[in-house]
């Protein structure tokens, strides 16, 4: 829903500029950019900010997708490969990334050179669950990188969350609140690489089922 909000006010806020929504394939991005075309589609002060003030007249195109401004500047698409060259080529004011945990560590290396950072309105959100193993996106949220502001939203946050659901989501995930997928996808905690409790779920992960 942020993004898609973002999407709505970019044009308005920032004429002649480029905002690049992206995630780690086509199907995570296309759930984005399919709600962006239904919100420019069903909303007639979205759809009038439209270059030739049309959904269907060219002015949102798809695979790759980019929807064009009567006022300028752009919303693009872009998945980026496993060696991240695919985010090459855009230089967006506000970057989007969408299931940033998934993001494959060549497309992080390759991504941070295409933000207009030294712009004050320059902004790079990156949304995601961590999978508490250290990497790019566990390295952002755990805090080591000062530059990053970090907003965890856990699911208790819900104004729809209940007590039930509590109890069952412990039972789901093996009956502890301590268990790590509980933590990561229910508190929205970044694990430590280096406890004893990631380190074994690692190792468990490359064992096969034969080995056992």
């Amino acid at each position: 829903r942020r993004v898609l909000f973002r999407s709505f006010s970019f044009p308005f806020l920032h004429p002649g500029e480029e905002m690049v929504i992206t995630a780690p394939g086509d199907n995570h991005l296309q759930l984005v950019t399919d709600n962006i075309d239904q919100l420019y589609e069903n909303c007639r002060l979205a759809r009038e900010m439209l270059k030739n003030s049309g959904v269907g007249k060219g002015a949102i195109t798809h695979k790759p997708f980019m929807a064009n401004f009567a006022v300028g500047g752009r919303i693009v698409g872009r998945i980026p490969h496993l060696d991240g060259k695919n985010i090459k080529g855009t230089h967006p004011l506000w970057l989007e990334m969408d299931e940033a945990s998934d993001y494959p560590a060549a497309g992080w290396k390759e991504i941070v050179e295409t933000v207009k950072i030294q712009n004050p309105a320059a902004r790079w959100r990156a949304h995601g669950v961590t999978r508490g193993v250290g990497d790019d996106f566990d390295n952002k949220i755990s805090g080591k990188d000062s530059t990053w502001h970090i907003h965890r939203l856990p699911a208790m946050y819900r104004p729809n969350w209940t007590d039930k659901e509590r109890k069952d989501k412990i039972e789901e995930y093996g009956g502890s609140s301590d268990s790590i997928d509980y933590r990561r996808n229910v508190l929205g905690l970044p694990g430590d690489q280096n406890s004893p409790m990631f380190v074994l779920q690692r190792i468990l992960q490359n064992i096969s089922p034969d080995e056992n």
